[in-house]
């Protein structure tokens, strides 16, 4: 990990508003392996690292964590 949480949270959250992707839902597939976001930092990043930086972003009400019946998280919507 070369960025601090802190630093990805930051830097995931200003791509989402980049991509106006704020107020949407994402699929945490769709963050790390889809070609759009190919240039980003985060591309190829592994799930269960990016889902510790969306909890963390959870918590300070800038996203919003979306499970599946399984309780696995499998999307997130960004927040205002």
């Amino acid at each position: 990990m070369w960025k601090s949480l802190l630093e990805w949270e930051e830097f995931i959250y200003s791509a989402a508003a980049k991509h106006h992707r704020i107020e949407t839902i994402e699929t945490l597939e769709y963050i790390v392996n889809d070609d759009d976001n190919m240039t980003e930092e985060f591309y190829g990043m592994d799930k269960d690292l990016l889902v510790i930086i969306l909890q963390k972003l959870e918590k300070s009400n800038r996203c919003l964590l979306l499970a599946d019946d399984n309780n696995r998280y499998v999307g997130v919507k960004f927040l205002k």
